[in-house]
């Protein structure tokens, strides 16, 4: 049922469960019954993992080495690998974008929206990342940095969270002799504590994020206005046009209200003619009966 559209839920649910019914199987027609439909969004993210699993192995791959290099790999790679991030999640988003053009109903920029940020949620974390794969997903995930992702209820069967591989942390530089007096207040880089390294990689991160959705925010608020204003060229040019046409249905009306009153006056005239015509007609017969013996 989660591979099917969203639409088709409901109908499918119903069939399921009366098809466990008639086969006897209570139960499971009952917890069947209890599944919940899931929102657009959330079918999008099960169609993808459903139809493109080479796409979803790539997901976990990049997650992977984008989480080592966060804890023990050097900032030429993590830059490297989280451009790596920023093309899997287009071509997850893209993927998404043709299955909702093939269900004959195309996707949102807000559902778009929800589906890039489950799928960096899944990116980053292990747990969100086995919640997406089971294919049953229910609610759309949001990334939390490299932190955990709330995934309680967020799946309609069980998952198993595969953890990554251990990483080593690379050593830390040994000091350098202190050369001068002028050196001497210079902190060592190989004394930079590692937590607070890998916090600041999260932060960039998420700011890079952040900062693709602004700028996917301000594109779309702009196409919006964009079209906004073209409507209220249309609106303006129909309200013309409708002004227009009040003003010819005003003049019509005006003559339709002058022929009326000519009518009605032709009418009156029309009934004194006939009233004076039928008191002629009578008394010229009783003027015939007056004469005939």
């Amino acid at each position: 049922m989660y591979a099917l559209p969203p639409r088709e839920f409901v109908a499918s649910r119903a069939a399921e469960v009366a098809a466990l019914k008639q086969a006897g199987d209570a139960d499971r027609a009952r917890a069947v019954a209890a599944l919940r439909k899931p929102g657009v969004a959330v079918g999008l993210v099960n169609a993808v993992v459903r139809e493109h699993p080479g796409l979803v192995d790539e997901l976990r791959d990049v997650g992977r080495r984008l989480r080592a290099a966060s804890v023990g790999g050097d900032p030429d790679d993590v830059r490297a690998v989280d451009r790596e991030r920023r093309t899997t999640i287009r071509r997850c988003v893209t993927a998404a974008e043709e299955v909702a053009d093939g269900w004959g109903a195309p996707a949102s920029a807000a559902t778009l929206r929800d589906v890039e940020q489950t799928f960096w949620a899944a990116l980053v974390d292990v747990a969100a990342f086995a919640t997406v794969r089971g294919g049953a997903l229910l609610t759309p995930l949001a990334p939390n940095g490299f932190g955990d992702v709330d995934v309680s209820g967020a799946s309609a069967v069980p998952v198993d969270v595969e953890e990554d591989p251990p990483v080593a942390r690379r050593a830390p530089r040994p000091r350098q002799e202190k050369q001068t007096e002028a050196v001497r207040d210079v902190p060592d880089e190989g004394a930079v504590d590692d937590e607070a390294l890998v916090a600041a990689r999260e932060q960039v991160a998420t700011s890079e994020h952040d900062l693709d959705e602004a700028q996917r925010a301000a594109v779309e608020a702009s196409e919006r206005a964009a079209a906004a204003g073209g409507r209220v060229v249309d609106l303006k040019d129909e309200l013309a046009a409708v002004r227009r046409r009040l003003v010819e249905v005003e003049s019509e009306l005006r003559d339709a209200g002058s022929e009326e009153r000519r009518a009605s006056a032709g009418l009156k005239d029309a009934e004194r003619v006939r009233r004076t015509a039928g008191e002629a007609l009578e008394r010229a017969r009783r003027a015939v009966r007056a004469l005939d013996p």
